[in-house]
């Protein structure tokens, strides 16, 4: 279910100043160099493809524009003994009294978040073998080169190019937030229901286990929304329609999307102080008593925007603008 994760590096050059096993005469000794997406990142795992190493160094090097190192990890056998992160878009790895039998062995794995997305663009990481040693003594390689190219990240929607939020959809089914409707259609311009929403809300907070009785007598046992209509009911974030219904399938409002936002943020601890007072937008008379504090929370925090000077509050939202309005809350 979650594709958490979501985003991919861009323009990392990596240079590796490193320590391989024997044999050096034949030149097999090299790195190899792969990218994976997780719920922790974008992981870069390092592999060692040679035998018999003993000691040894590797220094990374990233582009501190596009990424943050978030994380590191040992490749399982505790193959670094020491590592140094000092300077600014640098690690470096070092080991000894290793001896590693396998052809191949995961070294480490470097986690990252990006500071930005970047849609579109691949990345190529280089590495090069400059000295290898065994039991202390020195060896000369050849100079290798390993290369592993990292595509841009599919689209997965035909219905998504001509969209004003096509960067938000993707980002929003990277992150494992939205799905598409089926035949390989997001349908952006379908409108959201309730039910819709509170399952995003309910994927956002990680889908914890949902024990309670369902409150509802409209929601269906088995529903895709089952669980979030429960989930958002028990933690204080949606109080249904009526004393025991919750209309999963009618409509969502834009008013009633940002309020259920708004809860929610309440209930994860989120700072929601911050206020507009909506002055810029021609219908605020529109707003819902009761969604008002929501909306200017949402407009104040950048969650929200109009249309032509309007909020829209009694608007239908659009599949769309919940990928967008997810994506500006999340800061994906």
């Amino acid at each position: 279910m979650k594709k958490m994760i979501v985003s991919f590096l861009l323009a990392v050059v990596m240079v590796f100043a490193m320590a391989t096993g024997a044999m050096a005469a034949e030149g097999e000794q090299g790195l190899r160099l792969e990218v994976n997406y997780s719920e922790e990142g974008v992981l870069l795992n390092a592999y060692l493809t040679a035998e018999g190493l003993t000691n040894g160094r590797i220094t990374v090097a990233y582009d501190t524009d596009k990424l943050v190192l978030a994380g590191m990890k040992d490749g399982g056998d505790d193959w670094f003994t020491s590592y140094n992160v000092a300077t600014a878009g640098q690690v470096s790895f070092a080991w000894v009294g290793s001896d590693l039998s396998a052809e191949e062995t995961l070294m480490f794995t470097l986690i990252f978040t990006e500071v930005e997305w970047n849609s579109g663009i691949g990345a190529v990481y280089s590495a090069t073998v400059s000295e290898s040693y065994k039991s202390g003594e020195p060896a000369v390689l050849e100079d290798m080169t390993d290369e592993t190219v990292c595509e841009e990240r599919d689209n997965p929607f035909v219905d998504i190019d001509e969209s004003w939020a096509k960067e938000d959809i993707l980002k929003a089914y990277y992150a494992g937030l939205v799905n598409g409707t089926g035949d390989g259609e997001y349908s952006p311009e379908v409108e959201a229901t309730r039910g819709m929403f509170v399952t995003l809300l309910y994927r956002l907070a990680g889908e914890p286990v949902v024990e309670e009785e369902v409150p509802f007598t409209d929601v269906e046992e088995g529903a895709y929304y089952e669980d979030a209509a429960v989930w958002a009911y028990t933690n204080g974030i949606t109080n249904g329609t009526g004393a025991d219904t919750f209309d999963p399938d009618r409509v969502i409002t834009r008013e009633e999307m940002v309020t259920l936002l708004y809860r929610y943020a309440q209930f994860v601890g989120r700072d929601v102080t911050a206020e507009d007072d909506l002055a810029s937008f021609t219908d605020v008379s529109a707003v819902s008593d009761w969604a008002l504090d929501a909306m200017e929370w949402a407009v104040a925090d950048d969650i929200l925007e109009g249309f032509d000077n309007e909020l829209m509050p009694q608007g239908t939202a659009t599949r769309d603008q919940l990928a967008a309005m997810f994506v500006r809350y999340a800061g994906l």
